[in-house]
């Protein structure tokens, strides 16, 4: 199996980078190798100016609710969306799936917010610990970059 892999810019970090995650507990042996994984390369890139606050939600169709609250109530920079929907035999997928990322998608939109979409859509266990795990896929990581880097690409405005 193999992923693609992205390389990122990023510049030294100056000012205080305000970073909400919020990971889904279903599918939590997938969504716990995200987190962990995320939340080490944030620590990573700074540990002085990147402030990180971790939340949890049922599923990923709670996701975007979430989200929208911690826009209006918390300001953050940057929220990273953590999850992991594996195909079944029912439309479930498509729906939970759709739904989150055309709202979240909508949200980020909406109010000019990074939205970083770590959410994972596969069709089994075997792709969503692969793509999960640190030392092969690794999306946990590499949404850490990403939130970071929107960041100051926005901030250079």
């Amino acid at each position: 199996m193999e992923s693609s892999k992205i390389t990122h810019s990023i510049a030294d970090i100056q000012q205080e980078i305000k970073v909400e995650i919020i990971s889904s507990r279903y599918n939590n042996e997938v969504v716990a190798m995200l987190k962990n994984s995320c939340i080490s390369n944030l620590n990573k890139i700074d540990d002085k100016f990147i402030k990180v606050s971790d939340h949890d939600v049922p599923g990923a169709y709670e996701i975007p609710v979430l989200a929208k609250n911690l826009i209006l109530r918390r300001q953050p920079d940057v929220i990273i969306a953590l999850g992991a929907i594996i195909r079944g035999e029912t439309a479930h997928f498509e729906i939970v799936a759709n739904s989150c990322s055309i709202s979240l998608c909508s949200l980020s939109t909406s109010y000019g917010l990074p939205i970083i979409f770590g959410v994972l859509t596969v069709e089994n266990m075997e792709q969503a610990i692969y793509r999960a795990d640190p030392n092969k896929g690794d999306k946990g990581g590499e949404a850490a970059y990403t939130a970071i880097e929107m960041v100051q690409k926005i901030r250079t405005f």
